[in-house]
């Protein structure tokens, strides 16, 4: 589907599923180790899903096509992520430079002077260092 052809609605839709899996990520977490194969496979569909969706947010916010109140739903929602960055790596192998990539996709936070609290282990900030050696 082509971006121009996202309504305020379906970013509306988008923005929603983004929520839930935000707001259930902490919860799936703490059954994560119990949890059934089937049930760990049901959740890693839903997060690929979501995942790409948090791509189009993104893009639809760089092409300015977002509300304001989208913008700052956005922004609350990124937020939170990266508060549990931690849990992303637990439950889907996604590090911290991975969970990062909201930042080249588009997010609100990147235009905010307000401090961002980001959760992750150590490996993931030594993956992340290694990388940005890489670049210097």
């Amino acid at each position: 589907m082509e971006l121009e052809e996202y309504s305020a609605q379906a970013t509306d839709t988008h923005l929603l599923n983004y929520e839930v899996f935000v707001r259930d990520l902490e919860e799936v977490a703490s059954n994560w180790s119990t949890m059934p194969v089937e049930e760990r496979s049901h959740h890693q569909a839903d997060f690929m899903y979501i995942w790409s969706l948090r791509k189009i947010l993104g893009q639809t916010y760089q092409s300015h096509q977002l509300t304001r109140p989208q913008e700052e739903r956005l922004a609350q929602l990124d937020q939170m992520l990266l508060a549990q960055a931690s849990l992303m790596d637990q439950c889907f192998g996604f590090e911290l430079a991975q969970v990062l990539v909201i930042f080249r996709w588009g997010t609100p936070l990147a235009q905010s002077s307000q401090p961002v609290r980001i959760e992750t282990d150590t490996t993931s900030l030594n993956h992340l260092a290694q990388a940005l050696a890489l670049v210097n």
